[in-house]
């Protein structure tokens, strides 16, 4: 009784079919973990405290922000140039850009960068 051999054709394709399965898996994840988001555009805020003798004032954003708005996370600075009469508590509409990176930002949340506010 003589064995079958398999043809090598089907060997390739037993072969290629998961090499490329796990090839393109891989791809999609690092395609994910290192995809950057942005989004620019104003959010709510209001005076934490005003240093007038620095000429600045800490400002603390107040969720819930645009509904666009990428999930906060980490305010670089919080601390702007002071605005004329403005005290603690004033509310305050803020430009600001955030930054997302999925695998530095997953744990902490979205980069914020404070660009400029004014009085809301």
């Amino acid at each position: 009784m003589a064995v079958r051999r398999p043809r090598p054709r089907t060997v390739l394709l037993v072969l290629l079919i998961p090499a490329a399965l796990v090839s393109g898996g891989l791809l999609l994840l690092a395609h994910l973990l290192t995809r950057v988001q942005h989004w620019e555009g104003e959010f709510p805020a209001q005076v934490r405290y005003v240093d007038e003798a620095d000429g600045t004032m800490s400002v603390r954003l107040s969720p819930p922000g645009p509904p666009d708005a990428l999930p906060s996370g980490f305010v670089r600075s919080d601390r702007i140039e002071l605005l004329p009469g403005v005290r603690a508590g004033d509310p305050l509409v803020c430009h600001v850009r955030q930054t997302y990176i999925a695998n530095k930002h997953l744990a902490t949340g979205s980069d914020t960068e404070l660009l400029s506010c004014r009085r809301a």
